[in-house]
């Protein structure tokens, strides 16, 4: 299917479709919405990622708690736009902050690509 990345690009089974009732995605629009397979909706070529499968295991693992996730990614991105003041990190930040009105920050998950090695100018800097 090409890259991999945090939208995900893996095929969505029977298993990945079963919602779980505490764990919510926090939409473009800055609106939390019940999760069930994709965390990108705005990505057609969105599938599974990596996303998904924690926030289910984050909530089997606390019945006490609800688990939102505030999905950024931006496939093939270069690590310079994720840096303080890149356009990526700019919107992180304010979708985190604008989660936040309704729960706590407790963790952030990351996964960079290879985006960068594709040039070794990119590489370098």
């Amino acid at each position: 299917m090409g890259q991999s990345n945090m939208e995900g690009r893996g095929a969505i089974d029977a298993r990945d479709r079963a919602a779980d009732p505490r764990v919510f995605v926090f939409t473009a629009s800055n609106h939390w919405t019940s999760l069930s397979s994709r965390l990108h909706d705005s990505e057609p070529r969105a599938g599974a990622g990596p996303g998904l499968a924690f926030g289910k295991l984050m909530a089997a693992q606390n019945t006490n708690v609800c688990i939102g996730l505030v999905p950024c990614a931006a496939g093939a991105s270069e690590l310079k736009r994720w840096e303080q003041g890149g356009d990526l990190y700019s919107n992180a930040v304010s979708r985190a902050r604008a989660a936040m009105r309704d729960g706590v920050l407790s963790g952030i998950l990351w996964h960079q690509g290879e985006q960068d090695s594709m040039y070794e100018t990119n590489a370098l800097t």
